[in-house]
């Protein structure tokens, strides 16, 4: 929720939530086995198709901006946390008042253009899900050395699809 306070002060008020964020449950694990990383890249899918379908973009999708939350009376979920302020980053002042995300998360048309939309996201996502399972992380190529041999065609066409290097791709 936000709103005003009584003295004309903007807050943002989040739910609580515990748990580490994705980048510190790979530095803990390691590159996930394909069943682990495809279920949390399907919860992170889903958080990104509900802000496109509201017209609202995340822009700065990376590791450290999904929190893996544990539920006491169920499986680890996914959060994605930043959102809230995304559009606030983009304004002049907010530009100032945060780090830039790792250029390595940022599609083309962001460093080439300065433009963020729901294709940036996907090429984000995309960078994402090689990063659960790849021992190179993200910084890996498409050469499928660094990838498990037993990758089902249909990820690897859904990596390729999101890394498109155009946007409209």
């Amino acid at each position: 929720e936000c709103d005003v306070t009584e003295d004309g002060a903007l807050f943002v008020a989040l739910e609580p939530v515990t748990g580490i964020t994705l980048r510190e449950l790979i530095a803990e694990r390691g590159p996930l086995d394909v069943h682990t990383a495809l279920r949390i890249a399907s919860q992170v899918g889903e958080a990104l198709e509900t802000l496109h379908h509201n017209r609202l973009v995340h822009g700065e999708l990376r590791p450290d901006s999904v929190l893996v939350a544990t539920d006491p009376a169920g499986p680890e979920r996914v959060t994605l946390i930043g959102v809230e302020l995304t559009a606030a980053y983009r304004t002049p002042i907010g530009r100032g008042r945060r780090d830039e995300p790792p250029v390595r998360y940022l599609a083309p048309e962001q460093i080439e253009q300065g433009t963020t939309t729901a294709a940036s996201d996907q090429y984000a996502f995309g960078l994402l899900l090689r990063e659960l399972l790849s021992p190179a992380g993200a910084n890996a190529t498409a050469d499928a050395e660094v990838l498990p041999a037993a990758l089902p065609p249909a990820i690897e066409r859904i990596m390729t699809t999101a890394l498109a290097a155009r946007p409209e791709d």
